[in-house]
């Protein structure tokens, strides 16, 4: 007996999500996950990544994960820089 599995790399999604509404899923979500990503990367995982002392500070300086305020003190980024 074979097990047969649902197809889920279907290229279009079109699910409605409220039938009151008639609300449906984006086609195209990718820059949707591409945001929801990068808002994880520099929420949970830049700090986590500061914090560890594996990288040197000029490595966090060049991925702008740290940055020093007006006062001369060294910031931790959350949030990516294009958004500051």
């Amino acid at each position: 007996m074979t097990m047969r599995m649902p197809l889920i790399s279907v290229p279009e999604v079109r699910e409605t999500i409220d039938k009151n509404t008639n609300s449906q899923w984006k086609q195209n979500q990718t820059e949707i996950l591409r945001e929801r990503k990068a808002d994880y990367f520099w929420e949970v995982e830049v700090p986590r990544l500061v914090n560890s002392g594996i990288y040197s500070l000029e490595t966090m300086l060049e991925n702008q994960w740290v940055f020093y305020d007006e006062k001369n003190n060294l910031q931790t980024r959350n949030t990516p820089p294009q958004k500051q």
